[in-house]
């Protein structure tokens, strides 16, 4: 059977039929909104403050995990490419954005993978449902990475959905 066309046209239908619509909506108004933010008051205190260290670790360490076993399932079944081409491009973008200049390359070393490949796509189903909801629940609590682990952890969830979809094709 022919792998399916995950096309970024079909990943945007399929996020908005799962729900992304009611997410996308918002920030797409708000991008395209006249309003600005108000200009910020003079400082109250002459002290700077303390730099913070606002890099999101738990996300990064996520992102190089998922990197890996993507590049683990890929060697161990490269007839999967074509299913697994969009979250693992989606996951090279997520470690950008998050600040990693390095990524893993193909040849790292990664998880141990089942010599099934229904099995090898449900254990990424499992790691991308795993990460939406860590990236979820970090995203309430990083005042300044907020709203990127929130992106990150719906796509998290699109991939988890996309992967779903795919499994009865797997051979």
């Amino acid at each position: 059977m022919a792998p399916p066309d995950l096309s970024r046209r079909r990943l945007l239908r399929a996020a908005l039929a799962t729900g992304g619509g009611a997410l996308t909506a918002p920030l797409l108004a708000a991008c395209s909104s006249g309003h600005r933010r108000p200009a910020l008051g003079p400082a109250t205190s002459a002290r700077p403050s303390p730099v913070v260290n606002t890099a999101p670790t738990a996300a990064i360490a996520g992102e190089t995990r998922l990197l890996a076993a993507y590049g683990a399932v890929l060697q161990r079944h490269p007839e999967l490419a074509a299913v697994l081409a969009v979250p693992l491009a989606h996951h090279r973008i997520h470690a950008r954005a998050l600040g990693l200049s390095r990524l893993p390359t193909p040849g790292t070393p990664g998880p141990p993978v089942s010599t099934d490949a229904r099995e090898a796509v449900r254990s990424l189903l499992v790691l991308e449902q795993q990460s939406a909801d860590s990236r979820a629940a970090e995203a309430v609590s990083d005042l300044v990475n907020g709203s990127l682990l929130a992106a990150i952890g719906a796509a998290d969830a699109v991939h988890a959905d996309l992967l779903s979809a795919a499994l009865p094709l797997v051979a």
